[in-house]
C-alpha cells in the first residue's frame, strides 16, 4: 500500500518544517510512480530554493511509512528461512549469503540523503556539454533533502533501453584505454 494523504503530509512537515501548501503551489496527490522504497508525486515549488526557481516542476519522493521496521522484520524472516533451507542445500550459491546481500543493498537505499549525494555525483560526472546534450539526471533541490523525503527536479524522459530498441540501430560501445 502506498503512502496516504495524511501520512505524506506529515512526513513532509516532519522533514522540512513546513506543510505541503507552504512548499508547493501544486502537489499531485496521486503518485506518478511507486516502488518498494516509496512513491513519487509531482509538485511545483512555491518559493525559490538555492539555484532552483519558484514555479519549477519537481518530483517529491516519499518513503513508505515504517519501512525500516518492516524491512527488519522481513529480513529476519528471510534469514531464518535461508538458514533452514541451508541445511538441505548442496554446493553452489548460498541462500543465506544471497539474502544477506539483498538485505544490505536494500538497507543502503533507506536514506534519501544518500540518493541526493549520488545524484550530485552523477550530475558532476556527466556535466560536460557532450553528455548534457545526450542525457540528464534529476538534481536534488537545495534545502529539501531528508532521510525520508527527497525533492528533486522532474526529468521527463524515455528509458535508454527503449530508445535503443526504437532506433533499430546496433548499440556500439567504444572504450578508450
Amino acid at each position: 500500500a502506498g503512502v496516504t494523504t495524511g501520512e505524506w503530509g506529515a512526513l513532509v512537515r516532519e522533514a522540512f518544517g513546513a506543510s505541503i501548501d507552504e512548499l508547493f503551489t501544486e502537489f499531485e496527490e496521486s503518485p506518478i510512480a511507486s516502488g518498494s522504497i516509496g512513491q513519487v508525486h509531482l509538485a511545483t515549488l512555491r518559493e525559490p530554493h538555492g539555484a532552483f526557481p519558484r514555479g519549477l516542476r519537481v518530483a517529491v519522493k516519499v518513503q513508505h511509512p515504517d519501512l525500516a521496521t518492516k524491512l527488519a522484520l522481513d529480513m529476519t524472516i528471510l534469514r531464518k528461512l535461508a538458514a533452514f533451507v541451508g541445511r538441505f542445500q548442496g554446493a553452489g550459491v548460498s541462500v543465506a549469503d544471497t539474502v544477506n546481500q539483498f538485505a544490505t543493498n536494500f538497507y543502503m537505499q533507506l536514506d534519501f540523503r544518500d540518493e541526493a549525494a549520488n545524484l550530485r555525483t552523477f550530475n558532476s560526472n556527466f556535466g560536460s556539454s557532450f553528455w548534457g546534450a545526450v542525457v540528464s539526471f534529476p538534481r536534488p533541490v537545495d534545502g529539501l533533502e531528508h532521510e525520508l523525503v527527497l525533492v528533486e527536479t522532474y526529468e521527463r524522459g524515455e528509458s535508454v533501453a527503449i530508445k535503443i530498441i526504437k532506433s533499430k540501430k546496433p548499440l556500439t560501445i567504444i572504450i578508450h584505454t
